[in-house]
């Protein structure tokens, strides 16, 4: 078990561990319902059968089904549901979601409660079915082991409606209003016991998975084992007794918790999210993404620190987007059906204090997007060991995904998650330990001042075999452009005329604009635009190794850049920094130099990305290029339009992750 989620804090010290162990065969003592003490192993002894002789005994009928054929059903007369429960392949094997959205609107996890909450909750569990046993005499129980109780729960769908019958029965109670950032507490940590009754024997039960959390690394390949057997006794003594099908006794099936999916830019997105922070930036994203460019809902949250706002405009920055779901067969016309909820992962830090509330600098993104986020198919994680630890590697404009790829031997057919220097190493491992999308591969970017990967590539949709291509800073593009402005008579020429920009000694704004040939006579500017080139041609190496990229396949994005306290920004605004929805682009506006009235960089954009030079778009004619004034907020502050915003989709039908080998 780890503690690095806030739903594992389910359990607490040495007592609620050895109720964990109760259905795993731990070996430990436990308390069962009737309060007598028992011990967790239900095929090692003879307690209960009262000293009977086995041959004697009433043969049971022990027969569980999982929706192995992933039609969305456990059917107990279809043959593969039958053939395949206890497995996981390409081509058979039940999974289960991890229920944790919020169904019944109270801002609390689902799984972090002890009822099913409605219809729709009832949608987030993994369905197992369990033949009766019409003749079962009074005197007989079955019982139900799960291998890792901490994991999920086990639910029974009776006389009483559903009740959890094996697992961790409590209920949570977030805690998130301290200063600490500590996570839940639970008010019981008795562990339920799998027994049921020989009337339920008799009409059989409907039972179901409710997944507690995602795979977290690798000391648990997410799959999870339920067993069942008949025994003649009152409890988990009950010893099984054979059956012409199970010389043992038992029947066993198998289920594999849905990973956490990753979105990236070539995901069918249809929302963005941003701070209503800075008007023209609002205004130009407002039309970008409406119905004239990208056709996706805008939502903006109220930036700052009174009531119902949130003291954090750099979006991108404090959750990633994904989603998680599990198949349910196809309809009529053979398309997958599926199941599932969006995920967001919260970054581990906070930011910002603020005078009407000395808990900011401590307090999570995870309760914001709790109280904000949080409900029906929309769920929230935090896969931190510690909160408010961290840097701003482990801000997730540093963490990324790149589009599906095969090199070699290499498949990542949803693509694979990338991500830059320095994040947090529980991170990392929550990402391998996801399968279709890992391993993670990891780019340098310490030599940025941020450090964020977004500063430097992103992707774009292309009409090519790969179906995209890659977008990389490219410093030495700028600069010739800018000296090719200089050597045709246009040195005079000003960059960012009309904009403004902060004067590091008196902290006031001051004019930005600069001309051509002062821009190219600045010394140090040059320098460090040149090593940034060699660091930016070091990440470009590293991705093409690993996807097999030509340079056909790449288109360079030129802007300069500058050191600051020892590491690199933009100077120019960092046009590979970019918000991508379908075949849309909201690049940061470069307030280039103008001759005859057209911005020479904003022209090079446009014809180079939103034209069929490049067979961009899914149709190879372009992209529809869209330029986002962010020279005032984020350009100044160290940041693009990617930066402040974050875009989601729903789950995907097309990625079928578990045809995936991982």
């Amino acid at each position: 078990m780890h503690t690095d989620s806030v739903l594992q804090r389910l359990f607490t010290g040495t007592a609620a561990f050895g109720a964990a162990c109760l259905l795993a065969s731990c070996g430990t003592t436990a308390t069962t319902g009737d309060g007598s003490t028992t011990t967790a192993d239900g095929a090692g002894d003879d307690a209960g059968l009262d000293g009977g002789d086995v041959a004697a005994l009433a043969t049971p009928i022990v027969d569980l089904v999982v929706d192995a054929n992933r039609d969305g059903v456990a059917d107990l007369a279809n043959a593969d549901d039958q053939a395949h429960g206890n497995e996981w392949t390409a081509d058979f094997g039940a999974s289960y979601l991890a229920n944790l959205d919020d169904d019944d609107g109270d801002k609390i996890e689902d799984v972090l409660d002890t009822v099913i909450n409605g219809s729709d909750d009832e949608l987030d569990l993994a369905p197992i079915n369990m033949a009766a046993w019409p003749d079962a005499p009074d005197g007989y129980v079955g019982v139900l082991q799960l291998d890792f109780p901490e994991k999920v729960r086990l639910w029974k769908n009776g006389a009483n409606g559903w009740e959890i019958v094996a697992g961790v029965n409590n209920d949570c109670v977030p805690t998130f209003l301290s200063c600490t950032g500590q996570d839940d507490t639970c008010s019981d940590t008795t562990a339920k016991a799998g027994i049921l009754t020989a009337a339920e024997l008799r009409t059989g039960v409907k039972l179901a998975i409710e997944g507690r959390d995602f795979r977290r690394d690798d000391t648990w390949d997410g799959n999870i084992h339920v067993t069942m057997w008949v025994g003649q006794g009152t409890d988990v003594k009950a010893k099984a007794i054979p059956t012409k099908d199970h010389p043992d006794g038992k029947d066993t099936v198998l289920l594999h918790v849905a990973p956490w999916i990753q979105n990236g830019n070539l995901t069918p997105f249809d929302e963005v999210r941003s701070a209503n922070y800075f008007t023209p930036f609002t205004a130009d994203l407002t039309a970008a993404l409406g119905p004239n460019g990208a056709n996706v809902k805008y939502t903006q949250y109220k930036n700052g620190s009174s009531n119902g706002a949130w003291n954090d405009a750099w979006t991108q920055d404090y959750y990633q987007t994904a989603w998680t779901a599990i198949p349910m067969g196809k309809d009529a016309g053979g398309k997958t059906l599926i199941h599932g909820m969006r995920v967001v992962n919260a970054r581990p830090w906070g930011r910002y204090t603020s005078a009407d509330n000395k808990c900011q600098a401590k307090l999570l993104p995870i309760t914001w997007l709790r109280a904000n986020y949080l409900s029906k198919d929309k769920a929230v994680i935090a896969i931190y060991l510690a909160p408010d630890t961290g840097s701003s590697f482990d801000s997730h404009g540093n963490h990324d995904l790149l589009p599906p790829y095969q090199n070699g031997q290499d498949k990542f057919p949803i693509g694979r998650i990338i991500h830059g220097s320095g994040i947090l190493p529980e991170t990392h491992a929550f990402y391998n330990a996801q399968g279709p999308q890992s391993p993670a591969l990891e780019v340098t970017t310490d030599w940025l001042l941020v450090g964020h990967v977004d500063e430097v590539l992103s992707y774009v949709p292309a009409k090519t075999d790969r179906g995209w291509k890659l977008l990389i800073a490219a410093n030495n593009l700028s600069k010739q452009m800018l000296q090719k402005l200089a050597d045709d008579g246009h040195g005079d020429a000003l960059l960012f005329d009309g904009k403004n920009t902060y004067d590091g000694a008196t902290n006031n704004m001051i004019p930005a604009a600069k001309s051509v040939t002062a821009t190219l006579n600045d010394s140090d500017l040059m320098l460090w635009s040149q090593q940034a080139q060699a660091s930016a041609d070091g990440v470009r190496q590293q991705v093409k190794d690993a996807t097999g990229l030509t340079d056909a396949e790449i288109i360079e994005m030129p802007f300069l850049t500058e050191e600051v306290d020892g590491g690199k920004i933009a100077w120019q605004p960092g046009t590979a920094n970019m918000l991508v929805v379908g075949n849309t682009m909201e690049i940061p506006n470069p307030f280039g130099p103008k001759i005859g009235g057209v911005d020479v960089f904003a022209k090079d954009l446009q014809d180079r990305l939103g034209t069929a030079l490049n067979a961009l778009g899914t149709d190879g004619n372009g992209m529809k290029v869209n330029l986002i004034d962010d020279f005032e907020s984020y350009h100044i502050n160290e940041g693009e339009v990617h930066c402040g915003t974050n875009p989601e989709g729903p789950p995907q039908p097309s990625m079928l992750w578990w045809l995936i080998k991982h």
